[in-house]
């Protein structure tokens, strides 16, 4: 049985998450498009479907992180 797609703004909030961890942990300019696409578990096709490039994604992590306890 195939697996059902995630639903899209489960899909956003999954590379925005992974955005989110790996611009924490390497910084923004060590993490490329691929790393957040294969954190994510997605094609790097996809992130680009939702955004343009690194910089829109970067831009959309505060509005997803509100609330976060960043350390």
């Amino acid at each position: 049985m195939a697996k059902k797609a995630a639903p899209e703004s489960s899909r956003r909030q999954l590379l925005e998450q992974a955005a989110w961890e790996l611009f924490l942990e390497k910084g923004f300019e060590a993490t490329s498009i691929r790393m957040i696409a294969e954190r994510a578990g997605c094609e790097v096709g996809l992130l680009y479907y939702y955004f343009k490039n690194k910089d829109e994604v970067l831009e959309a992590v505060p509005s997803s992180s509100e609330g976060r306890n960043v350390k």
